[in-house]
């Protein structure tokens, strides 16, 4: 029957102390406790203070810059990433200050259009979370159980037939229950599908600052020497190495071995994926945060290490559309490139989910006070929508209505769905293939809602 979901802020989900889930497919034991506490000792001795008082710090600064209601939000999803990181990624809160003063800098900027970075990662985990269940007050995004299907797909090796030599590479025992293809390892694939969607979505944007920051420098770099170019064969050669996961997806979904043949135009064009996307520098970041603090010795299953590049490749994908198709081209220019539920479920519902998420994400706007004699001016922290609802028909087809409540906003959103229904949803050349998860079409609106008065804005 007809679905219907109105996906909105969740402070509750925010506010839990755990994620809800065990993150078995990362160990905490594996990091260097010794090394992340010579960078705890680097941080106090450069700003006489450990990681959590900065980040305190950093936070009465925001607190002081904002209004209560945006910092209020702001606070428990930064409390979220941080109980979610003790096991993930310990090394991430080091750089949380960076991201949090970066983005809000980027929020107040006034040279492009720029909305929050902070809210939105766990609002994305939140709506990936929330496809998983399927319940009275809740749906799957889909006419079917696609999670099921996901994990039917996996434990037998007929979506990515790569996994299976992945692993077996990565030697794991050929009697592994991971390859047993029965009903307990299916529910072991679904645990692992779940849990690496889960983590991608909370760390999809973590390269943004890289690209807010390539955008600003653009031209300082053209009057520099071009040493960029030898640091991205580097990043390049570490892809051919060390992560042939990431490797296979930035390939097209395409074995290595087919890489070499073509390695001057593969690095090339990793080149410019690293410069015009923010998905690839937020995967290599994303992994760097990882094995950068493991200990020397630590040894990880093969199955977490697939998790951990699985999770960094959706997080390059997210942003791949932009190579894909890109701007002023009338049809995709790497096709390989298409993200496709029955290839890749993984950066697919990432990639959803992050399309999904238009609410809450607070948007700086300035207005000089009226009076001649006062230099003030009044910065407004608001939402530019309330709301995204989604209703999936029993046709196939999905739509989705982002309910706006800044006419600004709604005026920019209204052009950008123009472009996203084409490039991102069209049936045939779309860069987000659903059909496998029964989405034949995808319909996009925009609502001009604006706020009643004394509603907050």
């Amino acid at each position: 029957m007809p679905k219907h979901l109105v996906l909105e802020y969740d402070q509750a989900f925010l506010s839990t102390n755990e994620s809800n889930y065990g993150f078995n497919m990362f160990k905490e034991d594996i990091f260097n406790s010794l090394e992340i506490t010579c960078l705890n000792q680097d941080f106090h001795n450069h700003y006489n203070c450990n990681i959590s008082e900065f980040l305190i710090k950093c936070l009465e600064g925001l607190k002081q810059s904002t209004n209560n209601e945006y910092f209020n939000k702001i606070y428990a999803s930064i409390y979220f990433w941080k109980n979610t990181c003790n096991k993930i990624l310990p090394s991430f809160m080091f750089l949380l200050p960076g991201i949090l003063s970066t983005d809000w800098h980027i929020n107040v900027g006034f040279i492009d259009y720029h909305r929050d970075h902070i809210l939105h990662q766990p609002l994305t985990a939140y709506i990936v979370k929330k496809s998983f269940t399927d319940k009275e007050d809740s749906f799957l995004l889909f006419n079917r159980n696609y999670v099921e299907e996901v994990a039917e797909g996996l434990s037998k090796f007929t979506l990515i037939p790569f996994v299976e030599k992945y692993l077996l590479d990565a030697r794991l025992p050929k009697d592994s229950l991971w390859l047993a293809k029965n009903e307990v390892s299916k529910q072991m694939w679904k645990d692992f599908f779940m849990e690496t969607a889960f983590v991608a979505a909370l760390f999809h944007d973590l390269g943004y600052p890289t690209q807010h920051l390539n955008k600003e420098n653009d031209i300082a770099m053209k009057l520099t020497n071009p040493i960029f170019q030898n640091a991205t064969n580097e990043k390049t050669e570490s892809l051919f190495s060390k992560y042939p996961f990431l490797l296979y997806v930035l390939n097209g979904y395409s074995d290595q071995k087919n890489v070499s043949k073509e390695e001057e135009y593969f690095c090339s064009m990793i080149h410019e994926i690293y410069l015009r996307t923010h998905g690839l520098p937020g995967a290599l970041n994303f992994l760097y945060l990882h094995d950068g603090f493991k200990k020397e010795d630590a040894i990880e299953h093969p199955i977490q290490r697939l998790s951990l590049e699985w999770a960094a490749a959706a997080i390059a994908m997210h942003d791949m559309r932009k190579i894909y198709w890109p701007k002023g081209k009338d049809e995709p220019s790497v096709p390989n490139l298409r993200i496709s539920a029955d290839v890749d479920p993984v950066s697919a519902i990432v990639t959803l989910a992050d399309t999904l998420q238009e609410f809450e994400r607070p948007v700086a706007k300035f207005h000089k006070k009226q009076s001649k004699t006062d230099d003030c001016v009044k910065v407004r922290y608001s939402s530019a929508c309330s709301s995204t609802e989604v209703n999936m028909e029993n046709n196939g087809c999905m739509t989705i209505t982002f309910n706006m409540t800044d006419l600004d906003s709604y005026c920019h959103k209204l052009e950008c769905i123009k472009d996203d229904e084409t490039k991102l949803f069209d049936p045939v050349y779309g860069f987000l293939n659903l059909k496998a998860w029964g989405v034949n079409k995808v319909v996009m609106e925009a609502v001009y809602d604006p706020p009643t008065k004394g509603q907050t804005t």
